[in-house]
């Protein structure tokens, strides 16, 4: 996955960045939104395979590094808890038993 972000738009009170695909700028859209900044993505036009995320802000640029910082710090959390399940699950596989959840 290639995000290839591009700031197109920097100012005092707002930054508009290029991604070359959704999942990352609609997480940090999520995260903004959250930390009530007011935020938005948009596709330019249905032929570019390219989204915009519009942060507009006192300052746009300490939010958007704030709530890369908590996304990186989730997914970290949850990286971790995966792997243990995933290792458990494996472990589990070995010797033939299941994990059942809520029994």
């Amino acid at each position: 996955m290639k995000l290839e972000p591009k700031i197109l738009e920097d100012r005092k009170n707002s930054i508009e960045i290029r991604f070359s695909e959704k999942s990352f700028p609609n997480a940090l859209l999520d995260k903004l939104h959250r930390n009530g900044i007011d935020a938005y993505v948009y596709e330019p036009h249905p032929l570019l395979n390219e989204i915009r995320l519009r942060i507009e802000a006192t300052e746009p640029k300490k939010e958007l590094k704030k709530a890369i910082k908590e996304i990186e710090r989730e997914w970290g959390e949850f990286n971790k808890l995966l792997m243990k399940e995933l290792g458990s699950a494996k472990s589990n596989r070995k010797t033939g038993t299941t994990k059942t959840r809520g029994k």
